[in-house]
């Protein structure tokens, strides 16, 4: 789509991931739950945002990829 490489990507996704309105459009981020089922075992909760559970949260690509392209300098 882009007709280069991208490169390394992680600083542009997680630049994206900072803007709230980039962030809202190219992620869905899982908020609620634990992956804490038994309680002698550590565990995390979701949040807003990163979190260990669902890192940056599922990619929608259809908006994701282009606003990718476009932070990534040629």
């Amino acid at each position: 789509m882009a007709g280069r490489d991208l490169g390394f990507v992680s600083p542009a996704l997680y630049a994206l991931a900072n803007n709230p309105t980039t962030y809202a459009a190219d992620f869905y981020d899982p908020f609620q739950n634990c992956n804490q089922t038994d309680p002698s075992v550590p565990g995390w909760c979701a949040s807003k945002g990163w979190d260990a559970v669902t890192g940056l949260g599922t990619p929608n690509a259809a908006t994701l990829i282009p606003d990718l392209i476009a932070a990534i300098p040629s």
